[in-house]
């Protein structure tokens, strides 16, 4: 409605995208080479155009960390990035998490959207991608079929699908993917709700020292919204549209 382009990227194995099963890995959180692969055609396509990073949920943590990891490509930057990358005017992270661990969000959701995230891990991460990652290696073969267990929980089948991602360290794998917002040198508006039952507002208390030291951050509190239903009084659109818009 404001007239300005947008560019939509499905994660990894993620949207109805096909993985090949020699080089088949999948995570929660992306891979910033594939955001680099995108940013570089973007800039190709429209020269000297900035960029703003918009992420919602797992995806919000995606925009955070690559906003924060890709410091050098700021608009606001002195001297500006070179090169064909286009530079990041602003972020958005909507309805994130923070805190990636298996120990973080994803252990503060409550029964019963555990149980639905569960299955929803198991069958976007696992099933989807059932036979190219079987036919890549016995150990990815064995990490899908205890994700497949309908006894393993949510957290048990968060950290199997950690293993899918080509990092066998686990300490390795949260380097790549947490958000340091310490990092974040563009605008960044962070939007969560207080009755969020899957990114709960004990994860944005949790953080919310390190938001208000950091100038480039805002945080917008709604009372209600849920996980991304942020719709006025009516129902008929979200206020959030209009917020990232402006």
């Amino acid at each position: 409605r404001r007239g300005l382009p947008v560019v939509v990227l499905n994660r990894r194995g993620y949207g109805g995208l096909d993985l090949e099963a020699s080089s088949a890995k999948v995570t929660l959180f992306g891979f910033d080479e594939d955001l680099d692969d995108v940013m570089l055609a973007v800039g190709c396509r429209m020269p000297g155009r900035p960029a703003a990073i918009i992420g919602f949920s797992c995806g919000s943590g995606y925009a955070g960390r690559y906003t924060g990891t890709h410091a050098h490509l700021s608009a606001w930057s002195k001297p500006p990035s070179t090169g064909a990358m286009p530079r990041i005017l602003c972020a958005v992270a909507y309805d994130p998490g923070y805190d990636v661990s298996p120990d973080g969000a994803v252990a503060n959701i409550p029964a019963p959207y555990s149980w639905f995230m569960n299955w929803a891990v198991k069958y976007q991460y696992a099933f989807k991608h059932l036979e190219q990652l079987r036919q890549k290696s016995a150990s990815c073969a064995e990490i899908v079929s205890g994700m497949l267990n309908p006894a393993v929980g949510l957290r048990e089948t968060y950290r199997k699908a950690r293993r899918l991602s080509g990092i066998g360290d686990s300490n390795a794998w949260l380097d790549m993917q947490q958000t340091k917002l310490e990092n974040i040198q563009v605008p960044t508006l962070a939007i969560n709700s207080r009755d969020d039952p899957i990114c709960v507002w004990a994860n944005v208390e949790a953080h919310a020292e390190i938001i208000a030291k950091n100038p480039n951050l805002v945080l917008a509190e709604l009372q209600r919204g849920s996980h991304g239903c942020k719709f006025g009084f009516w129902g008929f659109a979200s206020v959030v549209d209009d917020m990232i818009g402006d």
